[in-house]
Formats: C-alpha cells, sequence, structure tokens
C-alpha cells in the first residue's frame, strides 16, 4: 500500500528553480573545498575545529586556480603562535592552597604547584619533518 502524503501522488517530480540544483559542481569548485579542508586542518589549525573559517577561503580559491602560494610562511608563523601560546600556559604556575589560603608544601617543605594541562595543535609532522 502506498501512502499518500499531502496532495503529492507517489513519484511526483519537483522541478527546482534553483541554478545551483540544476548546474553540477564544478572541477574546481571541488578542488577549492578540498583545499579549504586541507588548509584548515592540517596547514592552519585553528579553533574552532569543525567550521571552516574565512583566512583558507581566498588562499584555497588560488591554489585551486593554479596560482602559486607560499604556504611556508603560513605554517612557520603557525608553529611560532602555538609555541609562544604554549610557553604563556606554562609560565602560569600557580601554588596550591588550602582552605585558609595557607600555601601547601610536600614532605620536603617544596611549595605544591599546579601545572596547566594545556593542548594545543601543533603541526608535528612539520616539526618531526
Amino acid at each position: 500500500m502506498e501512502l499518500v502524503e499531502d496532495t503529492f501522488t507517489p513519484g511526483t517530480v519537483f522541478e527546482s528553480f534553483h541554478y545551483q540544483a540544476k548546474a553540477p559542481i564544478s572541477n574546481k569548485a571541488l578542488l577549492a573545498g578540498f583545499l579549504m579542508l586541507w588548509l584548515k586542518r592540517c596547514v592552519v589549525p585553528t579553533l574552532p575545529h569543525k567550521v571552516i573559517v574565512a583566512n583558507v577561503v581566498y588562499p584555497a580559491v588560488l591554489l585551486a586556480f593554479s596560482q602559486s602560494i607560499a604556504l611556508l610562511s603560513m605554517i612557520v608563523g603557525c608553529i611560532q603562535s602555538r609555541l609562544q601560546a604554549l610557553t604563556k600556559t606554562f609560565c602560569k604556575v600557580e601554588a596550591l592552597v588550602d582552605a585558609n589560603s595557607n600555601a601547601l608544601t610536600d614532605q620536603h617543605g617544596n611549595l605544591e604547584v599546579k601545572v596547566p594541562n594545556f593542548r594545543i595543535e601543533l603541526l608535528y609532522t612539520y616539526l618531526v619533518a
């Protein structure tokens, strides 16, 4: 038994009036989309992870249209900014205190400190290479 919903019979073909629905995606557009993902995930990893940010769109389109661009400067800049963020985070060492705001010490009299556990996306592939 075929179910009829609303006034449309099963097998009704709908015509789209959108140009995008009629024209197939070009190979350059597909390549630009891939390059945006590649640049976002591998070359310039930035937050948020699931979103394509505007700073990768223009380089991806240039690469898709065979324009040469210098990616090394972006890679080095990304590595330097991540290392700077890592260094700043490790410098934020805090002494542990009790309920009376007295500093806690270990059995040898040394201050107990809390070192932040900071995760960054660093381009390990490029550092190792």
